[in-house]
């Protein structure tokens, strides 16, 4: 790579001069359709005829990332040896006996003798065949490169500093819709970020770097900025810190990658929308909270209180507490949402499948959090609306809130009801209820169901029967309902 050390801190050479560029990518665009091995020859040949070998195999890499390569072979190659060894178990010790060999496992796969030849050793890597690369234009090659560098190095990272002007508060929405584990901070009209680094997690170091060198490249194409990061360089036993630090005079060596941001399902929303009466908004401003900046998917309004939803690809253990800690702090309803695939820790956590997510599970977080309440409640504020005499007779059960405002708790009880929790009930109901939510076990979608048809509020009346509800993370197919 093109680096140099000195006193402690790391330089990094970023290229301009479209010369060498020019040359190693035309041997990709030439070579479609031949074996990477022949490929790589040619690559080696320009690398050991070029002064700066470093530099010219770091771009080599990076080209044959953006190239594909593919199998050359219709047949398993593994079969095809199996094939050939049964037919030659000793080996074949001259040309021609291979051609006989090769003439009569044709016959078994219904091909030409030199095909079997041709797909025998196809599944190694060097033997497998350049389908496609589409050429970049060679300025935007240049600079696509310094960015491959940049995050390469970064990759090694303890944790990334940057730093940005106050007046550019927008990015940071930018950069947390990358889903990189951030800490951004605004103190005296400059704003400090704090980027995760790739190696200090457990799992997806891989996938997480791509978020974070996205993220990187909305900063280093900007106006204004500084990052400072200590680098490791070298073997575990002899691995050297260094200190990185670059600011905007660096920013014409790199273009912006114009990656896409998190996307939400709109029938989320929708449903969000249809079955709670909530309006929901896609957020894309930053909120300050005191000097903490975070940045959520979803606004949520309910009347006049507001929740934020943040949905978090990448995670730890650590980081959720760290976002806890700061957030407890604040009278405000912020949930993290941390999707199972994208932990990199290494203990459990709760978390939620990302194809689970729906308006019911956000429902439940809502309800659980005290920020909405449950349908029959909110219904009941609405409309205020007593229950007629007769429904309650037919059903057996109604809350107690409704009798004590009514004529009505005498009746019931003259009616053989009995106040047991917060409800009004008639024992034989009690039973008949009992009886079909343990039928419908352990099925939790299909009690809840149940419990709302007749109008009841599932927690409360669970709890009053003598079950208890355990909620192992958000997913519903996590949820238990258990005996007390």
């Amino acid at each position: 790579m093109p680096l140099r050390s000195r006193k402690g801190k790391l330089f990094i050479t970023f290229q301009e001069d479209v010369t060498l560029f020019n040359e190693m990518q035309k041997i990709l665009v030439d070579n479609i359709g031949n074996k990477k091995k022949e490929i790589e020859k040619k690559f080696i040949e320009v690398e050991e005829s070029n002064k700066n070998y470093k530099l010219a195999k770091a771009i080599k890499q990076y080209l044959l990332s953006n190239a594909i390569f593919k199998m050359d072979s219709p047949i398993d190659p593994v079969t095809i040896r199996k094939a050939v060894f049964e037919e030659a178990p000793d080996g074949a010790l001259n040309d021609n006996e291979r051609q006989k060999v090769f003439q009569k496992v044709s016959v078994k796969f219904y091909v030409e003798p030199e095909k079997i030849e041709q797909y025998l050793y196809s599944d190694i890597e060097d033997n497998y065949l350049l389908t496609g690369y589409e050429p970049i234009p060679i300025e935007e090659l240049v600079k696509k490169f310094n960015g491959y560098i940049l995050n390469s190095i970064l990759f090694r990272a303890n944790d990334i500093k940057i730093t940005l002007p106050e007046n550019m508060i927008e990015l940071c929405a930018n950069i947390a819709q990358q889903k990189v584990m951030y800490k951004m901070v605004l103190d005296k009209g400059v704003i400090y970020i704090n980027i995760k680094a790739p190696s200090s997690l457990h799992h997806n170091q891989e996938r997480y770097s791509i978020v974070v060198g996205n993220a990187i490249s909305n900063i280093v194409t900007t106006s204004k900025w500084n990052i400072e990061s200590e680098i490791f360089l070298g073997k575990a036993k002899k691995k050297k810190k260094l200190l990185l630090s670059m600011d905007e005079s660096f920013s014409k060596f790199f273009i912006k990658n114009n990656p896409q941001t998190y996307l939400i399902n709109p029938q989320l929303i929708k449903d969000l929308n249809n079955f709670y009466n909530l309006k929901v908004v896609i957020n894309k401003n930053p909120i300050v909270l005191e000097n903490n900046i975070f940045v959520p998917d979803l606004a949520i309004l309910n009347n006049e209180k507001i929740a934020y939803l943040e949905f978090l690809n990448f995670w730890d253990h650590s980081y959720i507490k760290e976002k806890e800690a700061i957030l407890a702090k604040h009278e405000i309803a912020y949930f993290t949402i941390p999707l199972k695939e994208g932990n990199c820790g290494d203990i459990e956590h709760e978390s939620i499948d990302p194809k689970s997510i729906n308006a019911n599970i956000i429902g439940m977080m809502l309800k659980k959090k005290g920020f909405l309440q449950t349908q029959r409640e909110s219904k009941a504020i609405v409309e205020e609306k007593i229950p007629e005499l007769n429904d309650i007779l037919s059903l057996g059960i109604v809350q107690s809130k409704y009798v004590e405002k009514s004529e009505m708790k005498k009746q019931l009880l003259e009616h053989g009801f009995i106040k047991k929790g917060t409800f009004y009930i008639n024992p034989i109901y009690e039973k008949e209820y009992t009886k079909k939510i343990e039928s419908l076990m352990p099925n939790y979608s299909m009690v809840i169901s149940f419990l709302e048809s007749i109008h009841v509020d599932p927690e409360p009346f669970l709890n009053m029967i003598g079950y208890k509800i355990i909620w192992r993370s958000f997913s519903k197919d996590d949820i238990i309902i258990r005996k007390i």
